[in-house]
């Protein structure tokens, strides 16, 4: 191969690299979007459970 010729390949290896790691930060910044979502909803949802069991009496 001609020296041309191995530099498109490694420039075409680290876009191709680049762009791997691109869309893995991408996945990785979506699943935290969704995680923290849902964990949000689980407290509002856990706040609300407690503000309607507060005045039930089934304490000592």
């Amino acid at each position: 191969m001609t020296p041309v010729e191995w530099m498109v390949l490694t420039g075409s290896l680290l876009f191709a690299a680049c762009f791997a790691l691109a869309l893995v930060a991408v996945a990785m910044l979506v699943g935290f979007s969704v995680v923290s979502a849902g964990a949000r909803v689980l407290k509002h949802h856990l706040a609300f459970i407690l503000r309607d069991a507060a005045p039930l009496r089934c304490s000592r």
